[in-house]
């Protein structure tokens, strides 16, 4: 005799006592011979997993780690693209997100940039390290002249000199 699964996940209603009712996906991966339900992950086999099931399946505060059984599923439907979970995607998506948020959360995401190497390709100076280098050339071509004198208290006659 086959077990009763039923999704546990937020207000879904999918039973595996009535297969002319399931979502048309689930209908497809029944006809494949795939399965439909996923086990719960148990506590003993990953507290953190299991928490974060738990936190993303919407059940409000009396669902909690240790009401997870080994009769606990979670049906197909509630990961992007109904695959069911991958390396991207372990947590299935929260059961309170509205049709906007799914569709943003099942995108895909982007790659991340390639790793720079330092010596792959040369940088560009930047100008203060480049004048560093170089001696600037209106310092060396000013001229001090020591032979005025420098006068502290300075006049008006003075400047008409």
């Amino acid at each position: 005799m086959v077990a009763t699964k039923h999704c546990c996940w937020g207000e879904c209603k999918t039973d595996s006592r009535y297969p002319d009712l399931l979502h048309p996906a689930l209908k497809k991966r029944l006809q494949e011979g795939k399965p439909i339900f996923l086990p719960f992950p148990k506590k003993s086999q990953g507290l953190e997993r299991c928490t974060r099931w738990v936190n993303a399946c919407g059940r409000g505060k009396a669902f909690t780690v240790d009401r997870v059984t080994k009769h606990t599923y979670v049906c197909y439907l509630h990961w992007p693209g109904e695959a069911g979970p991958t390396e991207e995607f372990d947590v299935p998506l929260k059961a309170t997100l509205s049709q906007m948020e799914v569709l943003k959360a099942s995108r895909r995401k982007r790659k991340p940039p390639r790793e720079r190497h330092a010596d792959a390709v040369p940088c560009k100076r930047s100008r203060s390290e480049a004048s560093q280098d170089q001696p600037s050339s209106v310092i060396n071509e000013a001229k001090v002249d020591n032979s005025t004198e420098f006068n502290e208290n300075p006049t008006p006659e003075d400047d008409l000199q």
